[in-house]
């Protein structure tokens, strides 16, 4: 055997050993579209495995029925106990805005047209407006689902605000930071939460699962495809949500219409 057969032969046992390590460790587990197939994959220093079941999350947390097994689109989109909602609750209109913490869309969405939306329609008591989190990459416990599920511990609008102000602002860090519960406890602790509080905020089985659950009810069903998207008394915003303008005649009509 020449030098550059023997040298072949040693790069496929290589190849060969390393690929059988890969599949020993998990590398080609759980993915795919279903959310019953186990195990998701995980992000960077995050080696906390996340098993998810329908009907396992319900039973265990019957609360959450409503928007990981809702009945029909109208149901999901009813205003729930464990949105993060402003203003009044019984405002003539509710817009539920669908987004994720890592879309730079949503960044846009959130520096412009929200903030101007709060102003005009929320602080003067027109619209209550519910955030609901949708998760982009739905096989990675990142740092937009730890976000979310840290979010559910967040009490009163001032909190909320803070937050989700902040994430926006440091949102290209967040994205690439190697381990997203460490980059978040100071956003958090900046909202008002102890860093111990936080991190068990973000690990909990309960908000995870929330969280996840009904980003992948939304995804399944074709009720979001992408962020934001944005509902206005439970029908669906057609336009640019980047035009604060073409946003806000929508809104007028949804006023006008509700009176």
């Amino acid at each position: 055997m020449n030098r550059n057969m023997l040298l072949g032969l040693l790069a496929l046992i290589v190849a060969g050993l390393a690929f059988g390590y890969y599949i020993l460790q998990g590398g080609l587990s759980g993915g795919g579209s279903d959310a019953a197939a186990g195990a998701y994959g995980t992000d960077g220093a995050d080696s906390e495995a996340f098993t998810f079941s329908w009907s396992g999350v319900v039973e265990q947390y019957p609360e959450f029925a409503d928007v990981i097994q809702p009945e029909s689109r109208e149901q999901f989109l009813t205003p729930h106990a464990t949105d993060i909602g402003f203003g009044d609750p019984e405002a003539p209109v509710t817009i539920i805005e669908f987004f994720s913490y890592a879309c730079p869309h949503c960044k846009t969405f959130h520096e412009g047209p929200y903030q101007r939306t709060l102003a005009q329609y929320v602080e003067t008591g027109q619209v209550y407006f519910i955030k609901r989190d949708f998760l982009l990459n739905d096989r990675i416990l990142g740092f937009e689902l730890r976000a979310g599920a840290g979010a559910q511990c967040l009490r009163d609008d001032g909190q909320k605000h803070a937050f989700a102000n902040r994430v926006f602002e440091q949102q290209n860090r967040l994205r690439s930071a190697a381990d997203p519960i460490d980059a978040l406890i100071p956003v958090f602790e900046a909202a008002g939460l102890e860093a111990g509080q936080a991190v068990a905020c973000m690990t909990d089985q309960k908000n995870i699962s929330l969280v996840y659950g009904r980003s992948k009810r939304a995804s399944e069903e074709r009720w979001v495809t992408g962020t934001p998207t944005i509902f206005i008394n439970a029908e669906r915003y057609l336009g640019n949500s980047s035009n604060f303008s073409e946003l806000s005649l929508e809104i007028e009509r949804a006023i006008q219409s509700a009176r």
